[in-house]
């Protein structure tokens, strides 16, 4: 048996023994690796195999992740704070609210991204009209030159408006643990980098997905949303996909219609990323719940059914 293995069953057997909260922290504070105290404490958390002496007593496992936080275990903290959040179900007004600040970072980035998009091509457009001679040609680019500055009026005063509204959601973030997950989770200038969000990113053909790094960086330009993963306004996604700006309304009406829909899995993996920084849970749920055969059976349901729906059209006609 490898060492790991044997470490994981040797805190598991600890836990069976637990009687309070005090009594896992000598696992919490240990050195095994964090994805696997992660995958210890769901258990703990879902009353899978390991009793549940911590989370059932909330002042206890306040506690707890004070203790942790002094020690410097931020991941693990904040999952910490996840769990004792969700002993309960959240209300619909603490969804609305994770909803919404996740529909206001995407807008945030859109806006800023189509921002430099668009003084990029400014830039392009008076390089040519100092170039051109053709009188003609010169009234297209001063015409095209003149919407652009026209349009940066109106993306002002969007701004204006963002960062009123992002200002307001904060002041009316919910308290206990997602509060304090949230705060301690933003401080981190980097927190969009976790791995699933790159991931995200990459399959919507974002920059992750290329060799460009944009994504790693701040964004060129002073306004102070700078930081984020791409959006179709993006000038190198624009160029590899066309400027869809259309898609991006589509995908802002996708999200709400997630977070509309009970227990759905991709707006509570948007929850993990965007607002806890506990996407290592993913690959957890992953491992307990994924069932491939049901799944196979499923979408081999889902095909036959479009096959037929082929087949009653074709005849029909």
């Amino acid at each position: 048996m490898d060492p790991l293995t044997i470490a994981v069953e040797k805190w598991e057997r600890n836990i069976q023994k637990a009687k309070s909260p005090k009594d896992y922290l000598p696992f919490l504070l240990s050195d095994l690796e964090f994805v696997e105290k992660a995958r210890i404490l769901y258990k703990v958390a879902t009353q899978k195999g390991l009793p549940d002496h911590l989370f059932e007593h909330p002042d206890g496992a306040e506690k707890i992740g004070c203790q942790l936080q002094r020690a410097g275990q931020s991941d693990l903290t904040r999952l910490l704070w996840y769990f004792q959040f969700h002993q309960k179900k959240p209300s619909e007004n603490v969804m609305g609210w994770c909803a919404a600040m996740i529909l206001y970072d995407s807008l945030s980035r859109w806006l800023v991204q189509r921002d430099i998009r668009e003084r990029e091509k400014l830039r392009s457009k008076q390089k040519e009209l100092q170039l051109c001679t053709s009188p003609e040609e010169r009234a297209e680019l001063e015409s095209a030159i003149d919407k652009i500055e026209e349009g940066f009026k109106d993306d002002a005063d969007l701004f204006q408006e963002l960062y009123r509204d992002l200002w307001q959601l904060q002041e009316h973030m919910p308290s206990g643990p997602l509060r304090r997950a949230f705060l301690a989770w933003r401080s981190t200038p980097d927190w969009y980098l976790c791995d699933w969000l790159r991931r995200e990113c990459a399959s919507r053909g974002g920059c992750c997905g290329r060799s460009c790094g944009c994504c790693e960086k701040p964004r060129d330009t002073e306004r102070v949303l700078n930081r984020g993963h791409c959006t179709p306004a993006r000038s190198c996604c624009a160029q590899t996909h066309g400027e869809t700006d259309d898609a991006f309304e589509e995908k802002l009406d996708e999200l709400e219609t997630f977070f509309v829909e009970k227990d759905n899995m991709y707006a509570r993996r948007l929850c993990r990323a965007y607002i806890w920084g506990t996407d290592v849970l993913n690959e957890i749920e992953d491992e307990e719940e994924f069932n491939w055969e049901a799944w196979l059976h499923a979408n081999k349901g889902r095909r036959v059914e479009k096959e037929m729906e082929a087949v009653v059209t074709f005849t029909a006609d």
